[in-house]
C-alpha cells in the first residue's frame, strides 16, 4: 500500500486522538516534497481559456488553509487572498445554490464537514453548516456542484480507502442521499467534476493513478485510463465551464496544475504552483459565459456632464492591471498630448498623466503584454499618421518602435494575446482597405489581408476574442451598418473576412460619428457614436454574440445629452469575480468636457481565448524521464525574445554540454540531451534568460 492510501487512515487517527499532527511528518496527510517523476512523459498543456481564474487553498497542516488565484494558463503567479483559515479545505467548487455563483469550501478533516461560502476577493469565510448522511466510517473526498440539477453532489470514502459513495446533497438541510451501491473499484474518487451534460462526474483516484466517470443517475463508474502522474494525498480539481476542460491540482512529484482528458484520462502538465499542497480548488467560469445585461454600479454610470477631463475628441483607452488609461484626442484637425490615468479600484481619476511623446488625433491605443502601445494618429483630417509609441507602465517611459509601412488615419488597434497588435481599418475621405499587424518581440509588421470594398473607412468600432475581428463601419452612407467578422490565421498574415448580421442599427452618418468597439468572452460591445437621420441613438450599447449570431440592446442612449458629447473609446477590465466592467470615456466635437461611464457586466469572466500562448514567466521543468539511460527531455519556457544558453555539468561543477546558446523568441521548448558519452552519476542542467537563473539535478543511471 503506497504512503498516499494512509492519508485517510491517518486522519481518522486524527479525529480519534484529537492531536495535533506536526506538518513535516508523514501523518499529517500533507504531501511532502519528493523528486518522484510522473509515471508518464511531461508534456505541457495549454489551457484553451487561459485567462480562466481558478482559486485554491494551500495547506501547511490538518488547521491551516490559505486562499490563493492564479489563471489557468499560469499558475506559478499566484496571489494569496486573505488570512489563513483554522481548518483543513480539502473539497470546493464553484457554485449557484443561492442565486449567484459563489465558491463553496468543505471542511475536510472533522466533522460534521462544515460548508463555507468564500468571499473570493477577501478570503473571507461564512458558515454555511456541516453535512450529515455519510455511510458510517467515510469521510468526504470530493465536493462538486452540478449546474444541470442545481446540486452538489458528495464523494466518500474510508480512512483505508477501499470503499466509496456516491451522493446527492440538499442544499437547504445538506443532507446527503447515496446514489447506487458502495465503489470498490474507484474507491478513492478525488480531484474532478461534473461534466456539461450534468450526468456524468470525472475524477482521478488517488488508489491506481486513474481516471473514472461515474454516473450521476446510477452511481456506476467507468474506467477512462490512466492520468500518466502519481499522485499523493489531498488534492482537488474542477471543470472550467466555459470550454468544459476539467482541471486538476495535483500534489505528486511535481505540485501543479495539470489537464485531465475526459475522454482517455491522461493528464498533462499546466504549469506548477509554488505550494507543496494545493486542495480545495474552483474556477469562476460560469457555463455559457453569463448573460449579457448590464447594471450600473452606484455612482459610477449617472449619465451626467460632470467633467473629469477636457480637449479629448479623437481619444482612445485600455487598461493595465489596474489603471486605466485615456490618450490623445484634440479638437478637429489637432492634437493633445495629455494622457489621464483612472484608478479602477479606487474609482480616483488622475489629471497628471505621462504626456504623449508628440501631439495627434485619431490615435489608436491597446495593451500588449506587459506595455501599452499608441499607434498612428494625425494632426490632419485627411492624412494618416505612421508614428507609433510603447509606454512602460513600469517606468513611465515612452519609446519609438517601428513604424506604420503606410499612413493610416481613423484606423483602430486590437491585441491577439501578448504576440501581436493589429490594426484595422483606416481612410478619412478615401478608402483604405490596408491592414497590418506588428510583432513586439522583433519590432516588425507585416502586411495581413485587405479589408471587403467599401469597408476601410474611418470611425470604425472594432474588437478581437475568440480568434476573430469584429469591424463595424462607421463613417460611411452606404456601408454604415454592416458588420465584418474577419477569423485570424494561424501565423497572423492572414485574415479571412465574412459578413456577418447587419447592425440593428445605422453605426455612422455622411457627417461625423465616433463609434466604439471592444470584445471579449466571444462577444462584442459596441458604442454607436452620433447617428442621423432620426431617430437619434447615439451612445446606446449593443452587443453582438459570436455564439448565436445575433445583436442585442443592452443599455440605451443617454437621455439629455447632446449630439455633440459622446462617448467614443471603450475598454474593459475582467474583475476577479468573474464579471467584467467596461469604460467607456466620453468627450465631445469640440473638444470639450468630458466624463467616465463605467458598465458592469455579471457573470461574463473571458473565455474562449484562442490567442497564441506566450508564456508569462520564466520556467525550468525537471528533466523526464529521470533518472535517464541515456536520453532524457529538459523543457523550458521564456516570456519574451532573448539570449538563452542551457549547460550541463557534472558533480565537481565542469561544463560537460551545452545544449542552447542563441537568441529564442518567447515561448515553451524541449531539448534533447544524450549522456551516452557520459559515465553514471549526478548532474546538474541550468539556464541562463536575461536575469533568470536556475538550475536542477538529474541522475544519469547506465
Amino acid at each position: 500500500m503506497r504512503n498516499k492510501k494512509l492519508f485517510y487512515f491517518l486522519i481518522s487517527l486524527f479525529l480519534l486522538s484529537g492531536a495535533f499532527l506536526n506538518a513535516q511528518d508523514n501523518s499529517t496527510g500533507l504531501a511532502p516534497f519528493s523528486d518522484q517523476p510522473a509515471i508518464g512523459p511531461i508534456v505541457v498543456q495549454t489551457p484553451t481559456n487561459v485567462t480562466t481564474r481558478g482559486f485554491s487553498y494551500q495547506s501547511t497542516s490538518l488547521t491551516a488553509s490559505t486562499l490563493f488565484k492564479y489563471f489557468a494558463g499560469t499558475p506559478s503567479a499566484v496571489t494569496v487572498v486573505g488570512s489563513v483559515q483554522p481548518y483543513f479545505f480539502g473539497n470546493g467548487d464553484f457554485g449557484n445554490p443561492a442565486g449567484s455563483w459563489k465558491f463553496y469550501v468543505m471542511e475536510q478533516v472533522v466533522g460534521p464537514y462544515n460548508i463555507y461560502q468564500v468571499d473570493t476577493a477577501t478570503g473571507t469565510t461564512t458558515l454555511i453548516g456541516g453535512i450529515s448522511g455519510l455511510t458510517a466510517g467515510h469521510s468526504p473526498i470530493m465536493f462538486e456542484w452540478n449546474h444541470v440539477t442545481n446540486k452538489f453532489y458528495v464523494y466518500s470514502s474510508t480512512s483505508a480507502v477501499s470503499s466509496g459513495q456516491l451522493y446527492s446533497m440538499d442544499w437547504a438541510t445538506r443532507v446527503c442521499t447515496p446514489i447506487g451501491p458502495a465503489n470498490t473499484t474507484c474507491p478513492g474518487l478525488i480531484a474532478g467534476g461534473i461534466g456539461s451534460g450534468g450526468n456524468t462526474l470525472f475524477g482521478y483516484d488517488l488508489v491506481n493513478d486513474n481516471a473514472w466517470k461515474v454516473n450521476l443517475t446510477t452511481g456506476l463508474a467507468t474506467l477512462l485510463g490512466t492520468t500518466g502522474y502519481l499522485g499523493n494525498y489531498g488534492q482537488d480539481g474542477g471543470f472550467d465551464r466555459s470550454d468544459w476542460k476539467l482541471f486538476w491540482a495535483a500534489c505528486g512529484g511535481v505540485v501543479g496544475l495539470r489537464q485531465i482528458d475526459t475522454t482517455t484520462g491522461m493528464s498533462t502538465q499546466i504549469g506548477t504552483f509554488p505550494y507543496t499542497q494545493v486542495i480545495a480548488t474552483g474556477f469562476s467560469a460560469v457555463p455559457g459565459g453569463g448573460t449579457p445585461t448590464m447594471t450600473d454600479p452606484t455612482n459610477m454610470c449617472a449619465y451626467t456632464s460632470a467633467a473629469v477631463w477636457s480637449n479629448f475628441w479623437g481619444h482612445a483607452s485600455d487598461n493595465m492591471g489596474d489603471t486605466l488609461y485615456v490618450v490623445g484626442g484634440g479638437t478637429a484637425g489637432t492634437g493633445s498630448t495629455t494622457v489621464y490615468r483612472y484608478n479602477i479600484g479606487t474609482n480616483v481619476m488622475g489629471t497628471n498623466g505621462v504626456p504623449i511623446p508628440e501631439s495627434k488625433a485619431g490615435h489608436s491605443f491597446t495593451r500588449c503584454g506587459n506595455a501599452l502601445y499608441l499607434i498612428g494618429g494625425s494632426t490632419a483630417v485627411s492624412t494618416g499618421g505612421t508614428t507609433c509609441y510603447k509606454y512602460d507602465p513600469a517606468t513611465g517611459a515612452w519609446t519609438s518602435i517601428a513604424p506604420i509601412p503606410a499612413a493610416i488615419s481613423g484606423h483602430t488597434a486590437v491585441n491577439w494575446g501578448d504576440s501581436v497588435i493589429f490594426v484595422i481599418s483606416g481612410g478619412w475621405s478615401t478608402y483604405n482597405l490596408t491592414n497590418y499587424a506588428y510583432r513586439p518581440a522583433s519590432n516588425t509588421w507585416i502586411s495581413t489581408t485587405a479589408l471587403p470594398s467599401g469597408m476601410g473607412r474611418r470611425s470604425a468600432a472594432c474588437g478581437l476574442t475568440n480568434g476573430k475581428i469584429y469591424l463595424s463601419c462607421g463613417y460611411n452612407a452606404t456601408f454604415r451598418n454592416d458588420l465584418q467578422i474577419g477569423t485570424i490565421g494561424a501565423d497572423a498574415s492572414t485574415i479571412t473576412w465574412a459578413a456577418g448580421p447587419v447592425v440593428p442599427f445605422l453605426g455612422g452618418k455622411t457627417g461625423s460619428s465616433r463609434p466604439g468597439g471592444t470584445a471579449v468572452n466571444g462577444k462584442f460591445y459596441m458604442i454607436t457614436g452620433e447617428v442621423t437621420p432620426a431617430p437619434v441613438l447615439h451612445d446606446t450599447i449593443y452587443v453582438f454574440d459570436g455564439a448565436t449570431n445575433t445583436w442585442s440592446n443592452i443599455k440605451g442612449g443617454r437621455g439629455g445629452q447632446t449630439a455633440s458629447n459622446y462617448w467614443s473609446a471603450i475598454s474593459y477590465k475582467v474583475l476577479s469575480s468573474g464579471n467584467i466592467k467596461i469604460f467607456i470615456p466620453g468627450g465631445s466635437v469640440t473638444g470639450g468636457i468630458g466624463q467616465l461611464c463605467c458598465l458592469q457586466v455579471p457573470g461574463c469572466a473571458i473565455t474562449g481565448i484562442t490567442e497564441p500562448s506566450v508564456p508569462q514567466d520564466y520556467q525550468l521543468s525537471q528533466n523526464y524521464p529521470n533518472p535517464f539511460n541515456p536520453t532524457t527531455k529538459i523543457s523550458f519556457s521564456i516570456p519574451k525574445a532573448g539570449l538563452v544558453t542551457l549547460k550541463i555539468y557534472n558533480i565537481i561543477g565542469q561544463e560537460v554540454s551545452t545544449l542552447v546558446n542563441e537568441v529564442k523568441s518567447a515561448g515553451n521548448y524541449n531539448v534533447d540531451f544524450n549522456g551516452a558519452n557520459l559515465s553514471s552519476g549526478v548532474y546538474f542542467y541550468a539556464i541562463k534568460a536575461g536575469d533568470f537563473t536556475s538550475v536542477k539535478k538529474m541522475t544519469l543511471i547506465k
